[in-house]
């Protein structure tokens, strides 16, 4: 720093016009300054260049961005519970490409200004992955601010279409199905387990109703099945005894009622109060304690398409799927759902680095698109586009206390 100011002949005043001031004195004060803010620069430009502190340090870093608050209070730690147990067991093994990993774990709201101030803070670190954002903007959000830092995001369950859409270089892999594929798998479904049936659709005045029955509605048409009833239905009323006779007239073998759970009650009632004994297939919006008696009653005529979680079935076989009172008609993933899926996509990123020989980002995610990883889920690939090749949904039946997956296969 410079040195006191020199004060003139003992008058105790600075001389403010620099005469008998040492330049000299200065000029070298000076210097040292300079040189001292060129060691600084160079101290940041290193430490900003260089890698992150756990890749310095012979470590992989995993980033884990568990969601609290709304509409992901109950699941809390529930992703970097997940991540954890991924990364324990993988370091048990040797760790990946001979280092271990560490999870550092991170929580964001759902909010889309949360999310990016968590991504900005992540990406800085330069992370080998990141495992997390729960909310569908949120993921959204986050996504092309780790594309451009050169980090690779794996979302478990965000179903909205556009995660995989943007131009994030191929750096944002889904690790779960797609809600805008209700449609197509549903008539899947239908052409396994019923071949040959007409179908007739049923569903409320809502918007998400409305929507699924006219998605199914084109669906079979491509495929060239026969919709022999396409009728929507007011919500509230007391029997739907008209409407049942009109689906027996005409030659239904299946009724697929994306519709809310008093409505689809009701008109089960009045379908079977006409002799009718019709299989009906409904949505997730369907998945609610308050149908449990009428799933109990119905049995395998009654089938929902529940969202895929890492519980397809094998062929023959049924996985358990136990209902949540929480669970409710909304699309996020269940805590189990979570845990288990974070885990799986850590299990995805280690094998495709040590398919791939690098933890670089681009290199691993081609190798999670070029080669299936064993994972506890079960095979797991992604497509070009970064969406996990796995159901998007799976047909359930209610038993035994449980929602079960069944394998799509003919009755």
């Amino acid at each position: 720093m410079v040195g006191p100011v020199r004060q003139r002949g003992g008058q105790g005043c600075a001389d403010t016009t620099g005469r008998g001031v040492d330049r000299k004195s200065i000029d070298l004060q000076l210097l040292g300054i300079a040189r001292s803010l060129m060691l600084i620069s160079a101290i940041l430009i290193a430490l900003l260049s260089s890698p992150a502190p756990s890749r310095a340090s012979g470590e992989h870093l995993v980033a884990a961005v568990a969601t609290k608050g709304s509409p992901h209070q109950p699941f809390g730690a529930d992703v970097i519970d997940g991540v954890t147990q991924a990364a324990e067991q993988i370091n048990a093994a040797g760790g990946v490409l001979g280092a271990q990993v560490r999870v550092v774990g991170w929580s964001e709201d759902c909010s889309r200004e949360r999310a990016a101030q968590i991504a900005e803070e992540i990406a800085r670190l330069k992370p080998s992955v990141v495992i997390g954002h729960l909310c569908a903007g949120a993921a959204m959000t986050a996504a092309p601010i780790y594309a451009k830092a050169g980090v690779l995001l794996i979302a478990p369950g965000v179903r909205h279409p556009r995660l995989t859409a943007g131009d994030t270089g191929g750096l944002v892999l889904r690790l779960g199905g797609r809600e805008d594929r209700f449609a197509r798998e549903t008539v899947d479904v239908i052409k396994s387990r019923y071949p040959g049936q007409r179908v007739a659709i049923v569903a409320d005045r809502t918007r998400q109703a409305s929507g699924l029955a006219g998605a199914v509605a084109a669906e079979l048409t491509r495929h060239s099945m026969t919709l022999s009833l396409d009728e929507r239905i007011e919500s509230g009323e007391k029997n739907y005894d008209a409407l049942a006779a009109r689906v027996r007239l005409s030659g239904a073998g299946v009724v697929v009622m994306p519709a809310q759970p008093f409505e689809l009650d009701v008109l089960i009632r009045s379908l079977r109060g006409a002799g009718s004994q019709v299989p009906l297939v409904g949505s997730e919006i369907l998945a609610v304690p308050s149908l449990i008696p009428t799933a109990q009653r119905e049995g395998d005529r009654l089938v929902l398409m529940l969202p895929w979680a890492g519980l397809e079935a094998e062929a023959g076989t049924e996985a358990e799927r136990p209902i949540q009172p929480a669970q409710s008609r909304s699309s996020h993933p269940r805590r189990d759902d979570v845990r288990r899926l974070s885990r799986a996509a850590v299990d995805a990123w280690a094998m495709a680095a040590r398919r791939a020989g690098t933890i670089e980002a681009a290199a691993v995610a081609r190798a999670a698109r070029a080669h299936a990883a064993a994972t506890n889920v079960g095979p797991v690939r992604f497509d070009e586009a970064g969406d996990a090749l796995v159901p998007s949904y799976v047909p359930h039946v209610w038993r035994d206390g449980a929602w079960r997956a069944l394998s799509q296969q003919r009755r």
